[in-house]
């Protein structure tokens, strides 16, 4: 590259050649920060989720939610004291026979369609729901896999009403068939989705818990993050605005003037490189960085894409000494008498 700059405090010049760090280098580095982040990441998102789960509004929130699942008798409590749905209560309770599980299905459902639902629904979705699990149960299809009653259907119809098939009542097995092939997935598939659509209790309280850990939890812990990771390092590794991952694999920034880049455009391209690439690689599975990347490796002075639109350089300071700025530079050839300096920086190709 062409000289750049010179300084007549002395008659020779002394050569400063800035030369653009490895690719692998560079690579690792930027590991180094993004490893940083994810750690204090999660730890930031772990410990806010903590303070938010105190509060008396979060706290408030989910036992609503709780306590309109285990109203609706489609939920247990676990030993830990934590709601599960009941199919996955019976699942993970190996106590339960076959009859058990029979039961407490049917007792869920008598609990769920009797009771509870009337109670949050006007009468006409009331017997639209009614219609459906009428349908379900009396379906052609609903009959026992076992080749010697496989034409007689679990549920008939009496008096208006829908029951067991008495004639298989006394069939060997015949619990463990109904939980598996007609009430466990009637609850999986209908019940549970019935529930969380129309219990106004149940839907407001998880949308108040949920955006407590979503659209407070992760902005904090994302900001704070990245802050910590790369524009706090920067305020003290001032001289090339180093993160610990440059200062590592001893690398800086300079500007177009090849000193140190200002205030203001390191703001700037932090900004431009975490508020926007950042988040919309997330948002783009990594079109950005992508971008940024293959900017990287094919301009001429392998710039990423905010350095590129800023005139930023990323270069190697293993040898040499990235300047603040033109006063610094010549009190430091008056100092030492050195003689005065010639930048340059020598092109890379990867």
């Amino acid at each position: 590259m062409e000289n750049i700059r010179e300084n007549d405090i002395l008659n020779q010049q002394i050569e400063i050649q800035y030369r653009i760090p490895k690719l692998f280098n560079r690579v690792l580095a930027n590991l180094v920060d993004i490893i940083i982040f994810v750690f204090l990441f999660v730890g930031i998102f772990l410990g806010v989720r903590g303070i938010i789960k105190n509060t008396d509004y979060y706290k408030t929130a989910k036992e609503n939610y709780e306590n309109a699942c285990i109203e609706s008798g489609l939920y247990k409590k676990t030993d830990k004291n934590i709601v599960v749905d009941l199919i996955t209560y019976i699942s993970n309770n190996s106590s339960y026979t076959a009859k058990g599980k029979r039961s407490a299905s049917e007792k869920a459902l008598d609990q769920f369609y009797n009771v509870y639902l009337p109670s949050i629904v006007d009468n006409d979705t009331y017997f639209e729901i009614l219609e459906e699990k009428k349908e379900y149960f009396l379906s052609d299809s609903l009959k026992p896999k076992e080749e010697d009653i496989s034409s007689v259907p679990f549920f008939i119809e009496d008096q208006n009403e829908v029951i067991a098939n008495p004639e298989l009542e006394h069939f060997p097995g015949i619990d463990a068939m109904y939980y598996a092939e007609c009430y466990k997935p009637f609850i999986d598939k209908y019940s549970l989705r019935q529930f969380q659509s129309y219990s106004e209790e149940y839907r407001s309280n998880v949308t108040k818990v949920s955006n407590l850990l979503i659209f407070t939890s992760i902005p904090i812990a994302y900001v704070t993050s990245g802050l910590l990771v790369w524009f706090v390092p920067p305020l003290f590794f001032i001289r090339g605005r180093k993160t610990l991952g440059k200062a590592l694999y001893h690398m800086g920034l300079i500007q177009s003037n090849f000193y140190s880049i200002s205030n203001g455009k390191w703001i700037v391209r932090f900004l431009i490189f975490f508020f926007g690439e950042m988040i919309l690689s997330v948002a783009t599975l990594g079109i950005p960085f992508i971008v940024s990347f293959t900017m990287m490796l094919t301009t001429k002075h392998k710039q990423g894409f905010p350095d590129y639109m800023l005139g930023i350089y990323e270069v190697d300071t293993s040898n040499n000494k990235i300047y603040k700025n033109e006063a610094e530079l010549t009190l430091d050839n008056l100092n030492t008498h050195k003689e005065p300096i010639d930048f340059k920086m020598k092109d890379l190709d990867y």
